[in-house]
């Protein structure tokens, strides 16, 4: 963009490592880098990433050193994970029906695909609700402005896809409702890491089939969680057992 002179350059840090150097943003990381001096230190960091990922970060080095922090569970403890079992067509009925029950103040809801972004908000604001979706492709200023709003409170609900919601620091997100399972395991902790941050308390909750259910072991064995199963009565969350 002719912003600044490449020239004076000295670091690049690549955040969200695992995402940048994919094969959809992987070329274009490599323009940027072609325009800065030979000398420069270039850094990149990932919660999570793979032996892919990390063969492209070496390939953009010339001594590279790899730096990881081992831990039991990559969750985060102030987090409570819950999953609803319900038919897909369900799904945004449910979630009309956690946020009025539980009352979220702040929550983000994460979707797969962009082109059900749209659908999804549209629902929500039928029914009164304040939402607005983002994109990973959205104008900066139309990004920027709903994440203002939906920090300064004007937003209760911030429709999302897992590109738009990287790098997403914001105080008092006290829920996470994924209406998909991510395609990536791994991006379930993106997701969830964006409630029960500063030391505060969040709860993420995840809408499932019950062919899905599977996924949702899988997460646990993965990640060393517990996902607990809970119905949703008269505004509140249960346990299952207790429904039946």
């Amino acid at each position: 963009m002719k912003k600044i002179n490449a020239q004076t350059v000295r670091t690049i840090v690549i955040d969200e490592g695992d995402k940048l150097l994919d094969e959809n943003n992987i070329n274009q990381v490599k323009d940027v880098i072609k325009t800065t001096m030979k000398d420069r230190q270039l850094m990149v960091f990932s919660a999570t990433i793979s032996d892919i990922t990390t063969n492209t970060a070496k390939d953009l080095m010339k001594y590279p050193e790899i730096i990881k922090i081992d831990e039991m569970s990559p969750a985060n403890s102030n987090i409570l994970h819950y999953y609803i079992t319900c038919e897909q067509r369900d799904k945004i009925l449910m979630l009309r029906k956690l946020v009025a029950g539980l009352n979220p103040v702040r929550a983000i809801v994460f979707i797969n695909k962009m082109d059900e972004i749209d659908i999804t908000t549209s629902k929500l604001r039928y029914h009164k609700l304040q939402a607005y979706g983002i994109y990973g492709d959205s104008p900066k200023e139309e990004r920027k402005k709903a994440i203002e709003d939906f920090r300064n409170g004007k937003l209760q609900i911030l429709v999302a896809s897992d590109l738009a919601a990287r790098g997403l620091d914001i105080k008092d997100v006290t829920h996470i409702f994924n209406l998909d399972l991510p395609e990536d395991p791994k991006e379930y902790l993106h997701r969830t890491g964006r409630t029960g941050r500063f030391g505060e308390n969040g709860i993420a909750i995840t809408l499932v089939t019950e062919y899905e259910i599977a996924n949702i072991r899988n997460y646990e064995k993965v990640f060393n969680i517990k996902i607990e199963e809970k119905s949703l009565y008269k505004g509140n969350l249960i346990d299952k057992k207790r429904s039946l």
